[in-house]
């Protein structure tokens, strides 16, 4: 008797626990066919318009929320062909982007979600379904492979494994098997995002064959990323890296947080949700990290890697709003400050900035960003520390001098909105570089570094510095980006060269919004001129942004404004030769001459000005007091600061009785505040463990932050 109570006993157990996961299990499949019939109205997102051409799996997912319209889906039977192919997609495509077959398992389940929505015009449409079916065996019979791995085992499972699990009641058991065949195409491994992405294809799997066992380990692995303290993934800066040291905050960084505020959803309300330690980080990521690259909703371009779609500001910046909203809903410890960020970039795109105002700089990624309440700035380097850029898979073929300082500055977040195909390359913002009408080289799957590792930024959480010691191809500059409240100053210095070619700096180069204007003696003159040339002018006015050289004698601004036409697929291979892009583009640019011996450069970037302003503007606001190889510092008496880069140590002596001096290369931001002085001090190259140094005769020593700390200023005095 006592052994048959035992035996009932754990035969009760046992039910207990199969009911439990049988629970699990459909707990998870209704999460996450919820997630996947969401439109763009549950988000309060606006989509423009659905892409005829799509690459990036974020965007992918993002045009998914946009249900068809009747005539669009009609369009699409009537492309359909008996034997379940559509006559428009190339199945013999090599594409490694933009791989022309996965419109295909697209279509399927823009369907699928059409016959599962209710308030479709094809909901539980037989039509539909039958398509479906025939549409699901063509892809099954013809078991197409990519070129490119990431289609196999990526791209393609994950699509077909969503369509599934909305059809898994419509599916045959035949159809089921073959969909689960594809999926274990899907194994555990990798990193970064594609483990996310591989264990998210494993859950998938998990569900279509009722194993809680798996779809919990699945679960684990994707959550096992949710750290700090991996080569890559999140990094304590909260930056992005993938492919090595290499910042890719709009590329696999867009599809982590975005999987993550999807899974996020999926997994809430059950034994697999996330704990709080782990919604804590995706908090720091998604705030500090995606809250200072977005601007009134579109993404940085510093922070679009290596995909310059058609769009990408503006989707890529839909899909951070799709994760902060979703991870909204379940983290109500910190659903205030995400309500924020929706409001600062979705809600009537507000004409002020609200949050994340100051400098601030991700040091493991070499990328500066400096936010004010009407205007916003960014600078990307490279080092032997940080990758500067990649081209992979046809994708950012120009994007040669993408580290090389380049600087944008935004008002609106539309400056330089779908200008890619229109882009002079050699001549992108912030830059300092060789100008050769010879196409630029493609940079391999490596990427490059800059070769100095004195890449960095001192900053007191306000105002900051950045500076960079830039060496690449035989051409040397030291690069200095000074970000106040009201302005951007520049200086460069050593600018040498090896090649008989001539040396540009290029302050800015947008898309033209009317005509810019040059500086008289008491007005500005609008200039309708589109011919490249050299101005007689100190000052030059484009769109609320004001330009001034504060040292026309070293060189001289060439200015130029017009109409361009260019081809997409000669930025992304992925587009057809018919895609192209019209626009007027705006240049400013200073001209170094051929094979400088010692360049230099001083200028001021007056974002959100009037005319009138800028007219009335002092060159006095800005005192240059060293601007050489060795050393550049600047005074700034309205706020009484000094800002000083030194490459070798060395010192420094102003006529209104002020000095300092280091034996130690670094920056230091000196604030004088009556009689005492407010020190912040950073080590760009990162090597050493304090900084010593002089004030007006008095001897300072500064410990420097180590570990993932290093590279971050400290605050002396």
């Amino acid at each position: 008797m006592k052994q048959l109570k035992i035996l009932l006993l754990l035969a009760g157990i046992a039910c207990s626990s199969a009911k439990a996961q049988t629970d699990l299990i459909q707990q998870l499949k209704h999460n996450i066919v919820t997630q996947l019939l969401l439109s763009e109205t549950d988000f309060q997102l606006h989509v423009t318009k659905r892409e005829n051409y799509v690459a990036d799996q974020v965007v992918a997912d993002l045009m998914s929320k946009k249900f068809e319209d009747r005539e669009a889906l009609d369009i699409i039977f009537s492309r359909y062909l008996p034997d379940g192919s559509f006559k428009d997609i190339n199945y013999e495509s090599q594409n490694r982007s933009g791989w022309e077959p996965r419109l295909h398992v697209d279509r399927l389940q823009d369907l699928a979600r059409n016959y599962k929505k209710k308030g479709s015009p094809y909901y539980r449409s037989e039509k539909v379904l039958s398509l479906l079916h025939q549409a699901l065996q063509f892809w099954i019979d013809k078991k197409l492979v990519s070129p490119n791995w990431w289609y196999n085992q990526i791209g393609i499972p994950k699509v077909l494994g969503e369509t599934a699990l909305l059809l898994e009641a419509e599916l045959t058991k035949t159809e089921k098997a073959a969909v689960i065949h594809i999926l274990k195409n899907a194994r555990f491994g990798m990193t970064g995002q594609n483990k996310v992405w591989l264990a998210g294809n494993v859950f998938m799997r998990a569900l279509l064959q009722d194993s809680a066992l798996l779809a919990m380990k699945a679960r684990d692995t994707i959550a096992s990323e949710i750290r700090t303290d991996r080569e890559e993934g999140i990094k304590p800066d909260q930056s992005f890296h993938q492919h090595g040291p290499q910042q890719q905050f709009g590329n696999y960084g867009m599809a982590f947080i975005t999987s993550m505020g999807f899974w996020g959803k999926v997994f809430a309300n059950t034994q697999a949700a996330f704990d709080q330690n782990q919604l804590n980080i995706l908090y720091q990521l998604l705030y500090e990290g995606y809250g200072r690259i977005l601007w009134k909703g579109f993404l940085d371009v510093n922070a679009l890697g290596r995909q310059f779609f058609n769009n990408a500001q503006f989707h890529k910046g839909l899909a951070a709003g799709q994760a902060i909203k979703n991870l909204a809903d379940i983290d109500s410890l910190h659903q205030k400050n995400y309500y924020g960020l929706l409001a600062n970039n979705f809600s009537q795109q507000p004409s002020v900035n609200t949050l994340l105002n100051g400098n601030y700089h991700f040091w493991f990624s070499d990328l500066t960003i400096h936010r004010t309440s009407k205007w916003m700035a960014s600078v990307k380097m490279s080092s032997p520390r940080v990758q500067g850029a990649e081209a992979l898979n046809g994708d950012n073929l120009k994007g040669y001098h993408l580290a090389d300082g380049a600087t944008y500055v935004y008002i609106t977040g539309k400056e330089y909105e779908n200008i890619f195909p229109i882009w002079d390359w050699r001549r992108l913002p912030g830059i300092t570089a060789v100008y050769d009408v010879n196409p630029l080289p493609v940079l391999p799957y490596e990427g490059y570094r800059n070769k100095s590792n004195f890449t960095g930024n001192v900053n007191d959480g306000r105002t900051g510095m950045t500076a960079m010691d830039f060496e690449r191809d035989g051409l040397t500059a030291k690069k200095l980006w000074i970000f106040t409240d009201n302005m951007m100053i520049c200086l460069g210095a050593g600018i040498e060269c090896s090649a008989q070619l001539p040396v540009n700096t290029t302050l800015e180069q947008r898309l033209g919004v009317g005509k810019y204007s040059i500086a008289g003696k008491n007005s500005f003159k609008t200039i309708k001129d589109t011919n490249a040339h050299l101005l007689q002018t100190d000052r030059v006015y484009h769109d609320k942004t004001g330009y001034i050289n504060l040292e026309p004698g070293l060189a001289g601004f060439y200015v130029q404004q017009q109409k361009r036409q260019g081809h997409w697929n000669a930025i992304m291979n992925m587009y057809p030769d018919n895609f192209t892009q019209e626009g007027d583009v705006f240049t400013l640019w200073l001209d170094h001459g051929i094979k400088p011996g010692s360049g230099k450069y001083a200028y001021v970037v007056l974002p959100h000005i009037s005319p009138d302003e800028l007219l009335k503007w002092k060159a006095g606001n800005v005192q240059i007091l060293e601007n050489t190889k060795d050393m550049q510092a600047i005074f700034l008496p309205e706020t009484q600061t000094y800002y000083i880069a030194l490459y070798q140590s060395g010192a420094l002596a102003t006529a209104n009785g002020f000095s300092f001096s280091s034996g130690t290369p670094g920056l230091y931001q000196v604030k004088k505040n009556k009689k005492k002085f407010e020190v912040y001090v950073s080590d760009p190259a990162q090597k050493h463990t304090s900084l010593g140094f002089s004030i007006n005769d008095k001897k300072y020593s500064a410990l420097l932050p180590q570990g993932i700390e290093a590279g971050t200023p400290v605050k002396v005095l």
